[in-house]
């Protein structure tokens, strides 16, 4: 970084110190190998032979959703997919957290049911819950002030629970309570 002009760093009142230059990302740790996987209804997941995808959930940012049946027993489960270093230490994380709840027993956190880092698409499996989002619940008209009150009290216990544990929510959301 040569600054022979000494224009690169200025004081600016009340900032301090500011870098002016150009600066360039550059990632590091970036896999360029990996390439996206498309994923449509009907595909079998690599070793998980009685599961298929039914349909997509969520489209993230570093991960896709997908609800999955078994074959035989018509049981219903979510996959998580990510298809890049970003996304798969993402699904790591949330790994490592569910089983850092299950060892403190939290309660009214899913499990990770199975996982696979070892190719791309890279993924989680965790239990399907057939129930409305805080989101959804919030537009039904039975909702009351009443049961609001003791919804918001439950989450907090959830998240009480999650933080005894050493863990926090990252991005929680009307759509993933």
């Amino acid at each position: 970084l040569a600054d022979d002009d000494q224009t690169l760093i200025k004081n600016a009142r009340g900032v301090g110190f500011c870098f002016t230059g150009d600066v360039e990302r550059i990632a590091q740790g970036i896999d360029k190998s990996i390439v996206e996987v498309e994923l449509t209804p009907s595909t079998k997941l690599r070793g998980r032979q009685p599961w298929k995808l039914l349909r997509p959930l969520v489209t993230g940012a570093r991960a896709l959703v997908w609800l999955g049946e078994h074959q035989s027993t018509r049981e219903l489960h979510v996959f998580k997919f990510a298809f890049d270093a970003a996304g798969k230490s993402s699904l790591k994380k949330e790994v490592l957290a569910a089983r850092l709840l299950a060892d403190e027993a939290a309660e009214g956190f899913l499990p990770v049911l199975h996982w696979d880092f070892t190719q791309t698409p890279f993924f989680i499996e965790l239990p399907y819950l057939d129930a409305p989002t805080l989101a959804d619940w919030t537009l039904l008209e039975t909702a009351s002030d009443a049961g609001a009150a003791s919804l918001i009290a439950d989450v907090a216990s959830v998240l009480h629970s999650a933080h005894s544990a050493g863990v926090v929510h990252g991005d929680l959301s009307l759509n993933n309570v």
